[in-house]
């Protein structure tokens, strides 16, 4: 399954995650199956999330939809967006 992964930085973590997860739906519509949320162990504004979708092209209109934008500027993100796509090669567990 495609993984988008998204690092950024915000202003205050808590600010950011309110809005986060008030978009939940959203994300869901754009086709959307799980996230991970991370936050840098030295600096926790600095957010990474690990999104699980089900079709890149969709997460693509996603990342480029005014409802993102929008999103972003009201959750207090203060750093262009560090973007990669990727397709799952392998997970094990231990």
């Amino acid at each position: 399954m495609p993984v988008m992964m998204v690092k950024h930085k915000v202003a205050d973590f808590k600010q950011w995650k309110e809005v986060f997860d008030s978009m939940n739906e959203t994300r869901r519509g754009y086709g959307w199956t799980a996230h991970e949320v991370y936050q840098d162990a030295g600096d926790p504004n600095t957010v990474t999330i690990v999104n699980h979708m089900k079709d890149i092209q969709r997460a693509k209109e996603y990342g480029t939809s005014d409802v993102l934008r929008s999103g972003m500027a009201k959750a207090g993100v203060v750093s262009a967006p560090e973007i990669l796509f990727l397709n799952d090669a392998e997970f094990k567990e231990y």
